[in-house]
């Protein structure tokens, strides 16, 4: 069975942020709220690291999002940060923000 190519298995928690895009195909991996505040979303997705990546980071520019330094980026006073790693299915991403 294929992955739908415009939707996420999963559902995104309530509160995420609509200027905050997420690379689809993927499914959402886990939810965690940081003591500090703001969240941790993990997903994964069968797309390479590179391809990932670069999805993103145009969609990020394109939602007004600024690279600040390796995986940072910000917008207005907010951050989040991307890392985007290899699993053994494809990739998986996380976005603290």
């Amino acid at each position: 069975r294929r992955a739908n190519p415009n939707a996420i298995a999963g559902a995104l928690p309530d509160g995420f942020p609509t200027d905050i895009p997420v690379y689809l195909p993927s499914s959402l991996v886990d939810f965690t709220s940081r003591a500090e505040g703001g969240s941790v979303v993990v997903f994964a997705t069968p797309a390479s690291v590179s391809t990932v990546s670069a999805a993103l980071s145009q969609k990020l520019r394109a939602a007004g999002w600024q690279a600040a330094s390796s995986g940072a980026w910000t917008k207005a006073s907010r951050r989040l940060r991307l890392t985007v790693e290899p699993s053994a299915a494809g990739s998986r991403f996380r976005i603290e923000f």
